[in-house]
């Protein structure tokens, strides 16, 4: 469940180093709300940091959502 007042962490891993990758957040209908890129990534467990902000620059409503990496 998301609370759009605080600020998100997402760890994902990754099996090799990527100079970047993309993470998607959906909504339960799987409609995409925002797209983050991480850069610089290494081996093994990573970080990325979600405001709570969709695209359009307005807060996400509460609710829960999926990351794909």
């Amino acid at each position: 469940r998301t609370d759009v007042k605080a600020q998100h962490e997402i760890t994902f891993q990754l099996a090799a180093p990527a100079a970047e990758a993309e993470l998607s957040i959906r909504n339960a209908s799987g409609q995409e709300l925002k797209r983050l890129v991480a850069r610089n990534l290494k081996p093994g467990a990573n970080k990325v940091s979600w405001d709570g902000m969709i695209e359009s620059g307005s807060p996400a409503p509460e609710g829960d959502y999926n990351v794909v990496l």
